[in-house]
């Protein structure tokens, strides 16, 4: 009884400060919750699990927690547009219609692969979890 209450008084401080900032219209909202779950499984698994085979168990959870931080960062369009910056300089919107044929191109490859890098995390995560949930038990 007083175990479970003592985890019930650490999940609420744990949980509070994801919970207070949670809002409904974004997919950030969910990949914080999502994110603060798997990284406390992430250590669960790896310090206090018991049995053969969670370290490996754990990994397979770090690798979700990475790519939910990638998410989270959404800082697809500095890689994707790094080519782009390279031929063409600085990143600017503001004048598209005067921009080159090349430059448009370039651009639109760019955009193409930020949403690919975006999506392809997206799959890689919801593979996983889907894959190996099953298994996350102790």
């Amino acid at each position: 009884m007083f175990n479970n209450l003592k985890q019930g008084i650490k999940n609420v401080v744990q949980w509070l400060p994801i919970i207070w900032k949670d809002r409904q219209w974004d997919q950030i909202f969910f990949f914080n919750l999502l994110h603060k779950k798997m990284s406390l499984m992430e250590d669960f698994f790896k310090n206090r699990a018991n049995f053969v085979g969670r370290e490996k168990e754990a990994k397979k959870i770090k690798i979700c927690v990475c790519l939910l931080d990638r998410l989270q960062k959404d800082d697809y369009i500095n890689i994707a547009f790094k080519e782009h910056e390279r031929k063409f300089g600085e990143l600017s919107l503001y004048d598209v219609a005067k921009h080159s044929k090349e430059w448009n191109r370039s651009f639109n490859r760019a955009s193409f692969h930020e949403e690919y890098l975006k999506h392809q995390d997206i799959e890689y995560l919801t593979k996983l979890v889907s894959k190996h949930v099953f298994g996350w038990w102790d």
